[in-house]
């Protein structure tokens, strides 16, 4: 039958389309780590001595260069796809086109060759387009995806199109549902009845996942996500296994892929237990109050990360759910400058800063307060780390924008910059970092780890640190920082130290630090980055959307982003914005 034989040939056809696109992604992520590591050879090899002061240009060329006209068009397509965003949304053009895209090809593969928009054909096909999904969204949403391996997309990057997919198999769902209703299909039969109670869970499962609901109740979506896809598998399986035995394979499949995710989440954490435990090593972790709502979390571990990489951190003796896990930014990286040597067999300090809000992580500051300055050991599990970040190191210039708790990221790859220059490893010569707070008092988050990192700068790296208080006092009227924080003694602090400081070095012994009321011009700062750059730029954004928002517009100006200014001699400019997605 035609109908029959087009509802197992055309699921396979969209699968066909989807490992086609993720080729293509796959070959351009692979050219593109190419040609960054062609420009850090060519970088190291030709001007690493040279001090990152000399040469530095005093304004862009004049002259137009064909030869850059290639990167022009790069530059161009950066702006439009990916600096542009739509109207009262976050999501930028590339997102809208992939999500946008991805719908339409769905639906144009339900409803092709329908033979004049025969219901019954239509409803059959919805529910084969739909089920073929099936097997994706496990794979779109997991931690653990090969996806995100081949095609260098992070795992929350991931989460825009899972939600794509998913609101395209609830959709062709509910096609499927209508019109079987509509042919006159009774419910009396059980493989009727599992078929409406699996579209009834995973109808309730799109309406809990809506981005307010997700958000605020992040504990209701959680555990109501589990318990619901779970119903709508069992109840999905069994509905296909009686009504189309050939659809039943892909909802196997599809519990195959998200049960692995679970269980391989599981093992991974509960292996590092044993193993630490088998090693004599502790789970335990130290939690102390930064600032009124902050807590800094840190631990020692024997894991290996790379900077701006997060983990999911578990407290079970906090949390009332003890599998409860919520990610954040790792702030600090395996082998700080300002480290000491270790010890064989000895780990490295793993640090968290975490703004307190509901949930476990209110429960998280309210423990921490009770502690008092000498902190409180804690149950910690990490599980971790995930995410792709950019490697800073390939790019001459490099500026890095936080927003509040946005400096978790952002220390990170600050602290990475001056070792990896330290160790010759690095081409940026040049990096800036911009830190917009509400608070004085906030800078307290970091004020040890970034005094140890500005120590340890090398002499053929520039650097410039930009602390913007937005809702603070006067600082001519407010108390000195030297007396808010006292002095930097190296005997104290959470963090190892191996060079020498004056006795009473504070932040502001740095000339290179720049404390500041108001907020930051942060087109006048990537401009100005960007006409002194001697080679390509990369600009790191991790803070609200506002921030966001005005830095996408900074790197999308004509005069120092557009395709006229880059085929003059301007630098490309990369934009990186770090953000978790909920």
């Amino acid at each position: 039958m035609l109908r029959n034989s087009q509802n197992e040939q055309f699921p396979l056809n969209l699968w066909l389309i989807i490992l086609v696109v993720l080729s293509v992604l796959t070959l351009a992520h692979a050219a593109i780590v190419g040609i960054r590591r062609l420009r850090m050879y060519n970088v190291l090899h030709t001007q690493l001595d040279t001090p990152a002061e000399d040469g530095r240009r005093a304004s862009m060329h004049t002259r137009f260069t064909m030869a850059r006209f290639p990167l022009a068009a790069v530059n161009a397509w950066r702006i439009a796809m990916f600096r542009w965003t739509i109207p009262f949304t976050d999501a930028t053009l590339a997102d809208a086109i992939l999500n946008l895209g991805y719908v339409g090809v769905v639906l144009l593969w339900t409803f092709v060759a329908s033979r004049n928009a025969s219901i019954a054909l239509w409803a059959s096909r919805s529910a084969a387009i739909a089920v073929c999904q099936v097997p994706l969204l496990p794979v779109l949403s997991s931690k653990n995806n090969f996806i995100s391996f081949f095609t260098g997309i992070s795992h929350e990057k991931m989460t825009s199109l899972h939600r794509a997919a998913g609101r395209s198999v609830v959709l062709m769902f509910w096609l499927h549902g209508a019109g079987k209703l509509y042919s006159g299909t009774p419910l009396t039969a059980l493989s009727m009845q599992m078929g409406a109670a699996s579209l009834g869970a995973l109808t309730v499962t799109f309406f809990l996942s809506l981005g307010p609901i997700r958000r605020f109740f992040y504990e209701v979506f959680f555990v109501s996500h589990v318990l619901l896809i779970s119903t709508f598998m069992i109840t999905g399986w069994y509905h296909t296994a009686q009504v189309k035995v050939s659809f039943a394979p892909w909802m196997w499949a599809g519990m195959i892929t998200w049960g692995f995710d679970r269980v391989f989440r599981l093992a991974r954490v509960l292996y590092t237990i044993a193993r630490r435990n088998r090693n004599g090593s502790s789970t335990r972790a130290t939690i102390e109050l930064v600032s009124e709502d902050t807590v800094r979390v840190y631990m020692n571990r024997r894991v290996s990360w790379k900077a701006g990489q997060h983990a999911f951190l578990t407290f079970p003796g906090i949390s009332a759910n003890p599998l409860e896990a919520h990610p954040f930014s790792i702030a600090t990286i395996p082998d700080p400058p300002y480290a000491g040597p270790k010890s064989p067999g000895e780990g490295a300090q793993v640090s968290f800063i975490i703004r307190a809000k509901k949930g476990m992580t209110a429960k998280l500051k309210n423990q921490a307060a009770k502690a008092g300055p000498t902190g409180l050991q804690v149950s910690a599990v990490v599980d971790g780390p995930y995410g792709s970040p950019p490697d800073l190191t390939t790019y001459s210039t490099a500026v890095i924008i936080a927003g509040g708790s946005g400096i978790t990221y952002a220390i990170s790859m600050f602290e990475n910059l001056i070792q990896k220059r330290r160790l010759g490893t690095s081409a940026c010569r040049r990096v800036v970092l911009v830190w917009s707070i509400r608070d004085e008092v906030q800078i307290a988050w970091i004020y040890q780890q970034l005094i140890a990192c500005l120590g340890c700068v090398p002499d053929n790296l520039s650097v410039s640190v930009r602390i913007y208080v937005t809702r603070g006092k006067d600082r001519a009227k407010s108390a000195p920082l030297a007396n808010m924080y006292g002095r930097f003694d190296v005997a104290l602090g959470s963090f190892d130290r191996n060079w020498t400081v004056k006795e009473k070095t504070t932040i502001t012994t740095f000339r290179m630090v720049h404390i500041e009321n108001g907020r930051p011009r942060i087109d006048s700062i990537i401009a100005d980055e960007a006409r002194s750059s001697l080679g390509a730029m990369s600009v790191d954004v991790c803070g609200p959307t506002s921030l966001v928002d005005r830095v996408r517009s900074a790197t999308r100006a004509s005069d120092i982003a557009g395709p006229m200014a880059i085929a003059r001699g301007m630098p490309s400019i990369t934009l990186h914005v770090e953000s978790f997605s909920m």
